[in-house]
């Protein structure tokens, strides 16, 4: 019986260390989108929504840390299915959509994205009720 636990041990262990080293991906990929700290939406306002970072960033910048990103993400599938998937479908996502979506990095005031909006919103909207 004790084989058995240490077998399943040792498969969950390596499980577990893929799961946190892709996790450990998403936050560069979030790093190197420059998304601002994430927050609870009851201590957000209006002005937290449309801060900027201090240095300029343009979309190209923001295209080329990616790219460099991507070509340094190189898992192996067979040891790490989970960080393979999220390459894999990250690439597709990248390529498929990427330019259009770095057109915020050209507009001084927009933020990277609309999370902090769309969760000002919903917490609004649940307080309506």
């Amino acid at each position: 019986m004790s084989v058995w636990v240490d077998q399943a041990l040792s498969n969950s262990h390596s499980v577990a260390s893929d799961l946190e080293q892709a996790h450990q991906w998403l936050q560069r990929i979030a790093e190197c989108l420059h998304y601002p700290e994430h927050t609870s939406p009851s201590t957000d306002n209006v002005t937290d929504i449309t801060q900027t970072p201090k240095l300029p960033l343009t979309s190209f910048q923001v295209q080329q840390e990616m790219e460099e990103l991507l070509q340094q993400f190189v898992p192996d599938p067979p040891q790490n299915p989970a960080q393979f998937a999220l390459k894999k479908k990250l690439q597709k996502l990248w390529y498929k959509y990427g330019t259009n979506l770095l057109h915020c990095y050209d507009i001084p005031g927009l933020p990277p994205d609309n999370l902090k909006i769309e969760s000002l919103f919903s917490h609004k909207r649940r307080h309506q009720r």
